[in-house]
């Protein structure tokens, strides 16, 4: 994905980025009791979230015990390295999402059955999906279910998009769920690319250019950089 990020022409100054650190405690300073933010996300320049921001995201003071005592800190990303989206690109984000908003779950589908096809390998990490067809794919209620939590994470996202510390605790709440998984960030990756095409299927030809292409890269790569990187903090290497 690294590719694929336009720093320096995109960014006016980096969002607060992740990092491998110890999480927060209970005698944080008072406005600090978001434990998944806190254990990766320096967030002094931005305003934290509360339970009536965001009734997904729960207050705790720390984070789970297993995560804290394997996070390899050789593996922490630097603030740099967090793609930027800039406030033209959020314009394009939430008006492209709100005309495909109400066709998601074809979109979703879209994206994984031509994963699938295309990373054949990738369909190994799918317990449930591994041993069927492609035909069975796009008709499997297991398959739709998945790519609609998929799309709710995406919405989560594009409805916080100028509240970026309430999409930081999402996706790094997401990512740590996904360490169970034994997720690999290569498929996030494919996904991100699968994602954009199916897109650019479904959406009006008026609705897509190059701009607008560059828009979901560039969000996809912020929001996915968080998803990431508690799975890139739980390696050994």
């Amino acid at each position: 994905m690294g590719s694929h990020i336009s720093k320096g022409k995109f960014s006016k100054k980096p969002v607060n980025g992740p990092k491998c650190t110890e999480p927060v405690t209970a005698s944080t300073s008072e406005g600090q009791a978001n434990g998944h933010a806190h254990k990766y996300v320096q967030t002094e320049d931005a305003e934290l979230p509360t339970k009536s921001d965001d009734a997904d995201i729960q207050e705790t003071s720390t984070g789970s015990t297993e995560t804290q005592k394997h996070l390899n800190p050789k593996n922490r990303p630097s603030e740099a390295d967090v793609p930027f989206v800039n406030e033209d690109q959020k314009k394009i984000i939430v008006k492209t999402w709100n005309i495909i908003k109400e066709d998601i779950a074809k979109v979703g589908v879209i994206t994984f059955t031509k994963l699938f096809e295309t990373h054949p390998d990738v369909k190994e990490a799918f317990l449930h999906l591994k041993d069927m067809s492609q035909e069975e794919l796009e008709y499997s209620d297991i398959l739709k279910r998945h790519t609609l939590r998929v799309m709710q994470s995406v919405d989560k996202a594009v409805s916080r998009i100028h509240k970026p510390v309430m999409i930081h605790n999402v996706f790094l709440e997401l990512g740590e769920r996904h360490i169970d998984y034994h997720a690999e960030p290569r498929i996030v990756d494919l996904m991100v690319v699968q994602f954009i095409e199916a897109l650019h299927s479904r959406l009006p030809a008026e609705h897509w250019n190059e701009e607008t292409e560059q828009a979901w890269q560039q969000f996809l790569e912020y929001t996915m950089f968080f998803l990431k990187v508690p799975i890139l903090c739980m390696r050994k290497t």
